[in-house]
Order: structure tokens, then C-alpha cells, then sequence
């Protein structure tokens, strides 16, 4: 996933071999946008029942259907100008309407740092956290001289057991460090009750 590609990126479209791109790009701004690869042999749907329609947030939906448990992944890039407050009632619209398990990820512009000082950014995880849906980056992403922010995102909640690594890439390839995750999924196998059976053996016979 790619965030704030700009209008620019609809000319120079950067591709890579064997996978498919879809993106969605601001409509009255340079700055902002949203992409996302997918790699060829990845079955998908995109998703647009899901889609936030809210102005200064771009995003796309997306259901991975190679997974016999649907998995649905979201990129999104919410401008700094957007209300924190409008954006998590549209986002908890998507959450609250599926059972689903969920990955989001993007430039969400709300600075997990200040959690424990601005009380609207802790009630905006506070909200997410009591539906599952977690925030696993915990290190700053945009470095400047004056601030360290979290500002980049990934957010995950599974109906699953899950293994989940994530963190940071820290060569500087733009004002934003790079953020990642790896997800692990155990699946149980349930093995069937072995019916019980009376071996009337001659051996087993004699000692009974």
C-alpha cells in the first residue's frame, strides 16, 4: 500500500511485474492519494460498498478470496484538514458492518503519539481497540527536526490465531518511513471423536 502518491502518479504510473494496481487519487488537491499492488496470482474484489465518502479522505476496499476465511484490506490517506471525529463515525460504519477480518493501512494524519495528551485522539483508538481493531505501529514514522509523529498506520483484527510482527523501515526513501506487518495465521484441526468399538477378541476375551 502507497499513501499520498499525488495527482502526478495518474502520468507515471510505477509498475511492477506480476502485479495489478488500483488507486484512488484526490480530486482538489497535488498532495494525498492512496494505492495499492496486488500480486497476479491473488484473487480479489474491490470493494466499493466499503468506500469512506468523506472529502479529504481517499481509500480503496479490497477482499483477498484466495483465503477460505475473507480477509478485507484497506489503504487509506485521510488529509490533516479532515475532523477526527467525522472521519472515526465513517470509519466505524465499516468496522461495526462486518464480521470480517480486517487489515487498514495508510497515512491516517492523527498522531498516536499524543494519546495521552489530546483527549479526541484517545478516544478515536480507545473506540477501535473496544471493537478489536488494533494498531500495531508503535514508533514514530515522520522524523523531522522539530516533532516525531505516528502517523502512518496498521491497523488489524482477526476472527483467528494470529502471530503479527510489524515495525518500521527506517531507510529514508521519503519524508515518511516505512511501516510493515507479517501475519502468521494458525489454523486448528479439529480431529473427529473416534467412535467407540467392542473388539470381541479371543484374547481379549480370556482377559476380561
Amino acid at each position: 500500500i502507497l499513501s499520498e502518491i499525488r495527482n502526478s502518479f495518474s502520468y507515471c504510473q510505477p509498475s511492477l511485474e506480476n502485479y495489478n494496481l488500483i488507486y484512488d487519487l484526490p480530486l482538489n488537491s497535488e498532495y494525498g492519494g492512496i494505492a495499492i499492488y496486488i500480486k497476479k496470482s491473488i484473487k480479489y474484489e474491490i470493494l466499493d460498498s466499503y468506500k469512506i465518502n468523506l472529502h479529504g479522505v481517499e481509500n480503496i476496499f479490497i477482499e483477498i478470496k484466495n483465503s477460505k476465511k475473507p480477509i478485507v484490506i484497506g489503504g487509506i490517506y485521510k488529509h490533516p484538514y479532515v475532523d477526527i471525529k467525522k472521519f472515526q463515525d465513517e470509519l466505524l460504519k465499516i468496522v461495526d458492518s462486518s464480521n470480517k477480518n480486517l487489515i487498514l493501512a495508510g497515512d491516517f494524519n492523527i498522531n498516536m503519539n499524543q494519546y495521552e495528551s489530546v483527549s479526541h485522539i484517545r478516544d478515536y483508538f480507545d473506540i477501535l481497540n473496544e471493537r478489536k481493531l488494533h494498531q500495531v505501529i508503535n514508533k514514530p514514522t515522520r522524523i523531522t527536526s522539530k516533532s516525531q509523529t505516528i502517523i502512518d498506520h496498521i491497523y488489524f483484527r482477526s476472527n483467528e490465531r494470529n502471530t503479527i510482527k510489524s515495525g518500521i523501515l527506517t531507510h529514508p526513501i521519503s519524508d515518511h518511513l516505512s511501516t510493515f506487518a507479517i501475519i502468521s495465521t494458525t489454523i486448528l484441526i479439529l480431529q473427529k471423536d473416534r467412535p467407540l468399538v467392542r473388539i470381541y477378541s479371543k484374547k481379549n476375551i480370556e482377559n476380561f
